[in-house]
C-alpha cells in the first residue's frame, strides 16, 4: 500500500493517495512509514499543521535518541496543539 500511495503522490493523484493511505492505516495501524507517507501527501495538499503534527507523535513515539526522548512528553503535548503559546 505504501508504494501505490506514493506513487499516487507523486503523480498528484492526491485524493486516490488519501484513500490509499487511510486504508493501509485501517489494516496495519502501527505502519510507521505510512504515517511518514500520509505526512507527506498532508503537506503537500496544504495541510501543514497535521503533517508536523503526525511526524513529531512519530517522532516522540520511535526515537532512540536519549537528547530528544527527554523530552518527548513536550513533543507529544505540542503536537496536539500547535498553536497553543504558553505565555497568554
Amino acid at each position: 500500500m505504501l508504494g501505490l500511495g506514493s506513487t499516487l503522490r507523486a503523480l498528484g493523484r492526491d485524493t486516490e493517495a488519501a484513500e490509499v493511505f487511510a486504508q493501509g492505516l485501517a489494516r496495519f495501524p502501527g505502519d510507521r512509514p505510512l504515517r511518514v507517507f500520509r505526512a507527506m501527501l498532508r503537506y503537500n495538499t496544504g495541510d501543514a499543521r497535521e503533517a508536523v503534527a503526525d511526524l513529531l507523535r512519530l517522532l516522540a513515539d520511535t526515537t532512540g535518541a536519549e537528547d530528544i526522548r527527554q523530552y518527548r512528553r513536550a513533543i507529544s503535548a505540542y503536537a496536539e496543539d500547535l498553536d497553543r503559546s504558553w505565555l497568554g
